[in-house]
């Protein structure tokens, strides 16, 4: 299998260009299928939103992807099988998601402190001006399925997403993981299809915003905050906010 995910690789990293018109992958239902698009859905290409270089994202195939899947094959703990840990049946996850798909995660002190902070430190760049109207916010329970938060801020016509490398709902987040923050702009980034831009994960669905909107409107909190509020938090990002 290592093999296998090594070659795969290797096309990707080969370092030729090749023109998209050429480019054909395998079915998804084969591993070299299922793997290059792993590839191609995990690591940021040129042109994509958190595209770095062309060394950042061969690094990022190698050590996100490629060694997961190679312990998964080879690196078994014991008192396990290899299905155990690198196999399920997809008909058992389908059963989990929609058996979990209402369990609500409640957003922690210290994750909330987390979150606001990110928040202010992208509104002083994005929006360094004074708020002069109520923002409305709505913040979706964590999902305990993969371990996100998701807010919709309504007056600015964003949607974030908070992600860590742990376990979200871990009270001690703050000092045991970096909590990482990304903006989806409804007006820029929204397409009705993915056909639209094929090839690119730079882009939401607008099927896509119609389910987090779900989320976030009717299982989240809804949070409105004054232009005083709002500047005053702008100023002490960190401080302990009463929930309204």
């Amino acid at each position: 299998m290592l093999i296998l995910v090594l070659g795969i690789v290797c096309l990707f990293l080969s370092g030729r260009p090749v023109s998209a018109a050429n480019v054909e992958l395998d079915s998804p239902s084969a591993p070299p299928g299922y793997v290059a698009l792993l590839l191609i859905n995990e690591v940021p290409f040129p042109g994509e939103r958190g595209y770095v270089s062309e060394e950042d994202s061969k690094a990022a195939m190698l050590s996100v992807v490629l060694w997961v899947l190679n312990c998964r094959v080879s690196d078994i703990p014991r008192g396990y099988t290899q299905k155990q840990v690198g196999r399920y049946a997809l008909s058992d996850v389908r059963d989990y998601l929609f058996a979990t798909r209402a369990n609500r995660v409640p957003v922690s002190d210290t994750l909330r402190a987390a979150a606001r902070k990110l928040i202010f430190e992208y509104l002083n760049k994005a929006h360094p001006a004074p708020f002069t109207e109520d923002q409305v916010f709505h913040v979706a329970p964590v999902s305990a399925v993969c371990n996100d938060l998701w807010a919709f801020w309504e007056t600015g016509r964003k949607i974030m997403l908070f992600s860590a490398d742990m376990d979200l709902s871990n009270p001690g987040i703050a000092q045991l993981s970096q909590l990482r923050l990304q903006v989806i702009d409804l007006d820029k980034d929204v397409v009705a299809s993915t056909k639209e831009v094929p090839g690119s994960n730079a882009f939401v669905t607008k099927d896509w915003a119609g389910r987090l909107f779900f989320n976030c409107i009717l299982y989240g909190e809804r949070l409105v905050r004054t232009p005083a509020e709002m500047n005053r938090l702008r100023a002490q990002p960190g401080a302990k906010q009463t929930r309204s």
